[in-house]
């Protein structure tokens, strides 16, 4: 080894490295700083500086207008989708209006990371987007149901600023845009308005053993800080909680108080007729419900031919109907027939 070569070549060595490495400062910093800019402008209110994030992502980065936001919801359903409307827009056919629905929590999951990341995607496909959370309870169904909705609609298409959100419905069936409306202006409701004939629900009550074991179990966990337990609801209560895909297990999430005997759990009629359903099943128990503008003869029938099982699955994992129909009769009126 020719140490006196090293000896002599060692400073402008050092001198090179310095470059090297002030030349990388340097770069990081800029890209630091550019980054930082373009992230802030894709997720920010002013549509020109999401647009120009845009161009940014699709001409400087070299990539298709889409990588970014579908390397970061790759493996998702909503990949799936937005590929889906990237394909039928390269190939002349848009669809003219999306509509997404999906749990509350995705409005703070990582936290709003994904959401931006949604939003901005639907966006570079071109289209103008809205969102909110909306509750079952206030379309006249007796379940505390929050959920997200997105809308979303073409804007070659679809001319307008803004969809204007349903809250909620009103005793007479009009639609409710104003939130501070909601608690005095919906439509009441009460659990016993999805109730079979007592007669036709007395398989339901649960047993001593089970009854004991929701008991225990709430106590410990109250006794250790975590409030989680059965819920037990009357027939009068304004509404119950979210009945979900597990409700077959023990249905221990929405229990019925009745009185003098152990409690019971909704059949699977009562199940459907929570997510707005119209199912006929053995009738009411108040014959007047049968008349709620949710369950009336205008309304089509569903019948259940699913073990029960099943049906308590599957009504689980359903949307409110009420809900999706009011949202639906809302985007013909406010998007498709401006198209």
């Amino acid at each position: 080894m020719d140490f006196e070569l090293i000896e002599k070549a060692l400073p402008i060595l050092l001198l090179g490295a310095g470059v090297t490495i002030e030349i990388t400062a340097v770069s990081v910093f800029i890209g630091f700083c550019i980054g930082l800019f373009v992230g802030i402008a894709r997720i920010c209110k002013v549509k020109v500086l999401r647009i120009l994030a845009a161009i940014y992502a699709d001409c400087i980065r070299g990539t298709a207008g889409l990588k970014r936001g579908f390397e970061d919801t790759r493996g998702t359903l909503f990949f799936n989708i937005a590929n889906i409307v990237k394909y039928k827009i390269e190939h002349g056919c848009p669809p003219k209006v999306l509509f997404l629905e999906n749990v509350r929590g995705l409005k703070s999951h990582d936290k709003g990371n994904t959401l931006k990341v949604i939003l901005a995607t639907l966006e570079e496909l071109g289209y103008g987007v809205s969102y909110t959370v909306l509750n079952a309870k206030y379309f006249g169904v007796p379940q505390n149901r929050e959920r997200l909705f997105i809308i979303a609609w073409y804007e070659k298409a679809i001319n307008v600023e803004m969809f204007k959100f349903p809250y909620g419905i009103d005793a007479n069936g009009n639609t409710i845009y104003d939130k501070s409306k909601l608690k005095e202006g919906t439509m009441p409701t009460r659990v016993s308005d999805i109730f079979e004939p007592d007669d036709a629900v007395a398989d339901f009550t649960i047993s001593d053993r089970m009854w004991e074991g929701h008991q225990r179990r709430k106590e410990r966990n109250m006794a250790n800080g975590k409030g989680f337990g059965y819920r037990k609801f009357f027939g009068d209560s304004e509404y119950c909680s979210t009945i979900s895909a597990r409700y077959w297990k023990d249905g221990s999430e929405i229990l019925i108080d009745q009185a003098d005997k152990n409690p019971r759990t909704l059949s699977p009629v009562e199940a459907g007729r929570l997510q707005g359903y119209r199912i006929i099943g053995n009738g009411w128990k108040y014959s007047e419900c049968a008349d709620n503008q949710n369950y009336n003869s205008s309304n089509p029938e569903f019948r259940i031919v699913v073990s029960k099982k099943e049906a308590y699955h599957q009504f689980g994992n359903s949307v409110a109907v009420p809900v999706i129909k009011r949202l639906a009769q809302e985007i013909v009126n406010q998007l498709l027939n401006k198209s």
